[in-house]
Formats: C-alpha cells, sequence, structure tokens
C-alpha cells in the first residue's frame, strides 16, 4: 500500500511538470525549459501583460498620422467640454473651453478639419456671448463661423449659423433683419429634409415676427413649430414652442390663454428637468398674471425664477424679472421690498448699457430712477406707519403681560 502511494505521487508530479512545460512563459509561444541547476522548476521571463487601450484611442494610433488625430480629438474634447459648461451656465468656463479647442484646431495640418473645428469653436464662442447678452460681440463670432461654414460648402452648419446671427440680430431689435435670416436658415433645413431643424427655425421666426408686431404671422409660425416638435417627439422644442405662443398670446391681450399655455409648457420643463426652460416659462407666467394683477402669483413665479435666471448668468433675463418683482411689491405696497428689487434692476441695466440701443437703455434708466425715487419715498412713510403698528402692538403685548396683585 506505501508503494502504491508513492506510485501516485510520482505520476502526479510528472504529469503536473509535463503540463506547465506546454504552457511556455508569460506572451512566449515556445515551451518551457528546465533549468540545468534547479532541474523540475520552470524558467520564468521577467514580461508584463500589454496595458489596455480603448478602442477610440487605438483607432487614432492606428492611423497613419498620430499626432494630427490627437490634436482632433483635444479639440473635440474641449468643444464637448465647452458644450456642457454652457447648458449649466458656466459661461466663463465654456469660454475657456472654446478657446481651448480653437487652439488644439490650429495645431492640424489637414486644413478642411482644422477650419470645420475653428468654426464650431467660434461660433460657439458667439452663442456664449449671446448668452450673456453682449450681442455684438456674438455678431461678430458668429459673421466669421457662418463664412467659414459656406466656405467649407457645409450646409447643416450653415443653418445654424444663420439661426444664431438671426437670434443675435432679434436681441438688438433688428427684427427684420432676423427675420430674412431665420427665412434662410428654414430653407436650407427643408433643402436637406433636416425636420427638427426645419421647427426650430419656425420658432425663431415666430419669435422674430411677434417683436416685429406681426402677431397672426407670429402664431402661423409657431403653430407649425409645434406641431413639428411633436411629430418628432422633442419635448424641448414643444416646451419653447408652447412658451411663445404664450408669450404671442399675451401681447394680443389673452392673458388667461397665455397662462394655460405657459402652464403646459411649465409642466413639460419640469418633466424633463430643463430648469432653463422652467425659469424662462415661469419668467413669462409671472407677467401674464401682472397683467391679470395677480400679484400673489407674480411674486411666487418671479422669486422661483429668479434663482434660476442668477445662474445661467443672463442678465437681461434677470433684469426683466427683478423690475417685475419691484412693481408687484410696490402694488402691494411692500415698498421695502420693491426699493431692493428696482435698485437690483437698475444696476443691471447700467450694466447693459455698454451695449445695444444707447437711446432705448437711456430711457429704461431713467424709468427704473423714476419709480425708485418713487418707492424711497412710499418706503419713508410705510417705515414711519410700521413703527406705529409696532409700537401699538407692543403696548398690546404689554397689557397682556402685567398681572395686578390685589
Amino acid at each position: 500500500q506505501t508503494d502504491r502511494q508513492t506510485d501516485r505521487q510520482t505520476d502526479r508530479q510528472t504529469d503536473r511538470q509535463n503540463t506547465m512545460s506546454g504552457w511556455g512563459s508569460f506572451g512566449d509561444d515556445t515551451p518551457a525549459t528546465s533549468s540545468s541547476s534547479t532541474p523540475g522548476k520552470l524558467k520564468a521571463k521577467a514580461r508584463l501583460p500589454p496595458i489596455p487601450v480603448s478602442w477610440e484611442m487605438q483607432r487614432v494610433l492606428d492611423q497613419p498620422d498620430t499626432a494630427d488625430n490627437l490634436a482632433l480629438l483635444r479639440a473635440q474634447a474641449s468643444l464637448s467640454e465647452g458644450n456642457r459648461l454652457r447648458r449649466a451656465g458656466d459661461y466663463f468656463g465654456a469660454l475657456m473651453k472654446y478657446e481651448r479647442a480653437r487652439a488644439a484646431a490650429g495645431e492640424l495640418r489637414d486644413g478642411m478639419r482644422a477650419a470645420k473645428m475653428d468654426c464650431a469653436a467660434l461660433g460657439s464662442i458667439g452663442i456664449v456671448h449671446l448668452k450673456r447678452g453682449d450681442a455684438s460681440k456674438a455678431v461678430d463670432h458668429i459673421t466669421r463661423a457662418l463664412e467659414c461654414a459656406r466656405a467649407n460648402e457645409d450646409r447643416r452648419g450653415e443653418q445654424r449659423w444663420l439661426g444664431s446671427l438671426g437670434n443675435a440680430h432679434q436681441n438688438m431689435s433688428s427684427y427684420f433683419t432676423a427675420i430674412d435670416l431665420f427665412t434662410q436658415a428654414l430653407q436650407i433645413n427643408r433643402d436637406i429634409g433636416n425636420k427638427r431643424g426645419e421647427g426650430s427655425q419656425l420658432g425663431n421666426l415666430g419669435v422674430a415676427c411677434l417683436g416685429a408686431g406681426d402677431y397672426e404671422a407670429a402664431v402661423g409660425h409657431l403653430t407649425q413649430a409645434l406641431r413639428i416638435s411633436r411629430a418628432v417627439r422633442d419635448k424641448r422644442g414643444e416646451s419653447a414652442r408652447l412658451g411663445n405662443l404664450g408669450n404671442a398670446q399675451q401681447q394680443m391681450g389673452n392673458y388667461e390663454e397665455a397662462v394655460s399655455l405657459c402652464l403646459q409648457a411649465l409642466d413639460i420643463s419640469k418633466a424633463i428637468r430643463d430648469k432653463k426652460g422652467e425659469a424662462a416659462h415661469r419668467s413669462n407666467l409671472g407677467f401674464s398674471y401682472a397683467a391679470l394683477e395677480d400679484y400673489d402669483n407674480v411674486v411666487l413665479h418671479h422669486d422661483l425664477a429668479l434663482g434660476m435666471v442668477r445662474a445661467t448668468g443672463n442678465l437681461p433675463e434677470e433684469c426683466s424679472v427683478q423690475r417685475s418683482l419691484a412693481d408687484a411689491y410696490d402694488h402691494t405696497g411692500d415698498y421695502p421690498k420693491a426699493v431692493v428689487h428696482y435698485s437690483n434692476a437698475l444696476n443691471i441695466q447700467r450694466i447693459l448699457g455698454s451695449g445695444g440701443d444707447s437711446n432705448k437703455n437711456a430711457e429704461a434708466v431713467a424709468t427704473l430712477e423714476k419709480k425708485l425715487a418713487a418707492a424711497k419715498e412710499n418706503k419713508v412713510e410705510w417705515d414711519q406707519q410700521q413703527r406705529e403698528r409696532d409700537r401699538l402692538a407692543f403696548l398690546e403685548q404689554s397689557k397682556v403681560r402685567i398681572r395686578w396683585w390685589p
């Protein structure tokens, strides 16, 4: 029995050595050889497994011009990060990323790709300036992006920058120029079969017509845009179209219809967690409720919108909300809060005075200064009345506290 156990152990050792000799060392296809000084042991080679590489990076490294493709990757990454920061309202961070994208695009030796990346970064910088309320800088950058897109025969890029340029001119109250630009962008989208883009440009046309005072055309364009947004299941676009239709109804004096449309738009924005859209719809709701003299709802919606608008850095929109809040507090007799919000609106309006229509800005500043002065006068009287109310309340509380003992 002992001999039999010894034979089994010897067979197991032999099988193990034969199996290991067939494996070879790491990364080697040849069988391993035994060392003469240490028979029966493998001679291991000091070789590490390869470092894993992502398939995107491997695809770049496999191409002949690796340096050019790495520069392209850096440009694309900076552009994507800039877009993310812009949507989050971090405009300063977005501008830095777009400038990095332009620098990386400048390293490309492929002229066509370099031009396309530089065009995208230029236009995106213009959009950021537009969001910040600097329409003149926006027009400069977007115009350069548009020229670049046309030079490269990039029809999709051309319609995009035409639309952005139209938005910039619309912000400067150049409505007829904006209508012309939006019409060109709309035709390109129809030519290339881009339904989502067609809906977007129809919406832009509607807003421009609204600014120009052509309410019938505005409602027609916005209704078409809403129909397309619903057809392509674009919830964000549907929310925007409903909100703009609400604005049209508001300007035509149909305030209850405007409230109904803005509430529908607000529900969609809340459902898709679109904070920017929610802020815009709450702001519009506040204006409609102000026309209906429902100041409690004005304060409710504008107070919620104010924090969201501040987060995005949209100074023109913040100025409008601050002014509307001040009007609401002024009408309800809360003059201290009215003074605060009129002061905030006046400071923002003065900051915005560096660009745009100087006459229009001077008129807005003068109106705010007048309202602020009136609110301060009312506040003095309000403070006196409040002190008297506080004194009487103190006396009443004192009577309750006094205990007479026999």
